[in-house]
Parts: structure tokens; sequence; C-alpha cells
């Protein structure tokens, strides 16, 4: 058998280290892990509805029940607020596809739960317009005086002109 020169890698040029290789080829895994990961997370906001405003009376069986009329849940998840134990008004919905979940939207977005009208939202939706309004300058907007109620009005006439007669007297002193 002939002596290997390349110290019995075959195969590999010479120049490449074999901790070098090893570097690249777990770059490039990583790199590829990262894109699949993104993908993945990216097709999940599809699958995710956000629901807010939901009354207090409404539970995680009751979501179950009014979207599995659009198409089949995988998870149901509402927000509970831990100091009350009372749901805090809205909650994460996964479908089982996108379809269902377009479904759902289209359905129950403005409809009524309990009475509250809801919001429904993909939650990739919610995340790019979220985004958007953090780009946007702030509006510029007047600064209003909030409303003064007549009889308030009329209490602040009144202490102004004791102020004024106040003033005056000590004037005439």
């Amino acid at each position: 058998m002939p002596a290997m020169r390349d110290g019995g890698r075959r195969g590999r040029s010479r120049s490449s280290s074999s901790t070098g290789g090893k570097k690249d080829k777990e770059k490039e895994k990583e790199n590829r892990d990262r894109s699949r990961s993104r993908s993945k997370g990216r097709r999940k906001d599809k699958l995710i509805l956000n629901v807010s405003n939901l009354t207090r009376n409404v539970n995680e069986e009751h979501l179950q029940e009014i979207f599995g009329l659009y198409g089949k849940v995988k998870e149901t998840t509402l927000a509970v607020d831990k100091n009350v134990g009372l749901p805090k008004g809205y909650a994460h919905i996964e479908m089982a596809s996108e379809h269902d979940a377009e479904k759902a939207v289209a359905g129950l977005h403005n409809g009524q739960i309990d009475g509250n009208t809801i919001k429904v939202e993909l939650q990739g939706d919610k995340k790019k317009r979220v985004a958007d309004e953090n780009k946007r300058p702030p509006a510029q907007t007047a600064v209003r005086k909030p409303p003064v109620r007549p009889d308030r009005e009329r209490e602040r006439e009144r202490e102004r002109d004791r102020d004024r007669r106040d003033r005056d007297r000590e004037r005439s002193r």
C-alpha cells in the first residue's frame, strides 16, 4: 500500500487543516439551522391567531369550541392575571393550517363573544403592524385642554373674583 502524504486523509486538500474544516462545516450547519428556524417562525406566525377584547367570563374551552367551527385548533392559550387569577382579555390560538387560520380571522374578526366585539388577527400581521407603527414618526397633534364643565368654570370664576377683592382690600389699606 502506498504511503499517504496527507496524514491518512483522502480526498482533502493539504491546505485545509483538520480544525479549520470542522469549523467551516459547523458554520454551514449553523447557517442552515438558522434559516430553517426563521422560516418555521414565519410559518408559525401564520398559524397563530391573536384574539383580544375578551371578557373575563371566556375560558379556553369556549375559545376551542368557537374557533373549532373554522378548523382544527391545535392549542389555546388564554392570558391569565396571576395576582387575581382571572383572564387578562386576550388569547393566542394555534390552528392546524394556514387555511383554517385565515377562515377564522375572516369569520370572527369584529364578531362578538359574550357581548364584546373581539379583534382576531394573525400573529405575523400583528407583528408587522406594530413594527410599522414604531417606524412611523409620531403624529403631530395639538395639545387639547380637557373639556371644562360649566359648574367648574363658575367655581373658578368665583375664586378669581375673591382673589381680586382680597388684592383690592390689601391695596386700600
